[in-house]
């Protein structure tokens, strides 16, 4: 499949913002929110539910019960089991309708000018197809938003420069797509492609960044601020945890299945430095994982370094 091989509807093609929920109540109405003060206006908006256990449900349809006429549509879907992040994004995904799809976790929220401003660069570039642009790191406190960050850094944006083929090398040493949150992507394109991947129900978006990039899919960028992306102990977040074992449990299989048999064709020194990494985490998994304590907070954040570093090209 050729890179450019989508077209862009010309007048202001409809956007299903996927808002991606489970147990999210605590946040989940900020989200939604955002999503209703869009000035960009052809939008749907569709809840995908993954068997929360609290009352994210009932404050999702209430919401809807009352914002519906804002939007093009609205729909909320709920799952009788817990399945995990990337079946739960599948699953809006096959009832949205839009041209364009932007999925925004239930405790994160979008800028005001998101969606139109990503509209704007599509319009400006025909041939793209999925497109990220910067997110700002917060936290709450005492009720109000506090800014700590910024992502991707400026000298992490020459990443996107690159063709798909540079994109996709990289990306077998590690996920290097640091503005995830923001993406916005093609309907067509990801239904071509399957989907997210469910074999990998907790690790969904690195799986589809690397089967984009090597079906010769670009990964484009523009520098605006379109996404406010939450720092926080929250459930979706699992920071409470020393290692969170079901992400772990997910990056470990695509590694071998996906990344292993490439890797060791390009470098097989760095193919063996995360195969010892990943064998020491997963021993430490087994007696650390769900331990609250300040260290393995300390070490979870190293880990994280160390799996993105590791082969590292510039």
């Amino acid at each position: 499949m050729e890179e450019n091989s989508f077209q862009v509807t010309k007048g202001n093609p409809l956007v299903s913002i996927i808002v991606i929920t489970y147990n999210s109540s605590k946040y989940v109405l900020e989200t939604l929110e955002s999503a209703k003060v869009q000035t960009y206006k052809n939008i749907e908006l569709i809840v995908s539910d993954d068997c929360s256990t609290d009352n994210t449900v009932e404050i999702c349809r209430e919401w809807i019960d009352e914002n519906k006429d804002r939007f093009v549509r609205a729909k909320l879907i709920t799952s009788d089991k817990n399945t995990g992040i990337a079946p739960n994004i599948n699953r809006g995904l096959r009832e949205a309708k839009g041209e364009w799809v932007k999925c925004i976790a239930g405790d994160d929220i979008l800028i005001d000018n998101c969606i139109r401003d990503n509209i704007n660069f599509i319009k400006c570039n025909s041939e793209v197809a999925i497109v990220f642009s910067s997110i700002i790191l917060f936290k709450d406190f005492e009720g109000k938003i506090i800014k700590i960050g910024k992502l991707p850094l400026e000298n992490q944006k020459i990443w996107f420069s690159r063709n798909a083929y540079e994109q996709y090398r990289r990306l077998l040493f590690g996920n290097f797509v640091w503005a995830a949150p923001s993406s916005f992507i093609k309907r067509l394109l990801l239904e071509r492609m399957n989907y997210f991947d469910s074999r990998y129900p907790f690790l969904e978006d690195y799986p589809m960044w690397v089967k984009l990039t090597k079906n010769n899919h670009r990964l484009y960028y523009f520098d605006k601020e379109t996404v406010l992306y939450r720092q926080s102990d929250s459930v979706t977040r699992a920071d409470d945890e020393w290692v969170n074992q079901k992400y772990f449990d997910s990056y470990r299989a695509h590694f071998f299945s996906e990344v292993a048999p490439q890797l060791k064709k390009i470098s097989y020194r760095t193919y063996l430095s995360k195969r010892l990494y990943i064998f020491k985490l997963s021993v430490l998994t087994k007696y650390f994982c769900n331990k609250k304590v300040f260290f393995s907070r300390v070490l979870n954040k190293i880990f994280e370094v160390i799996v993105q570093t590791l082969g590292y090209e510039n």
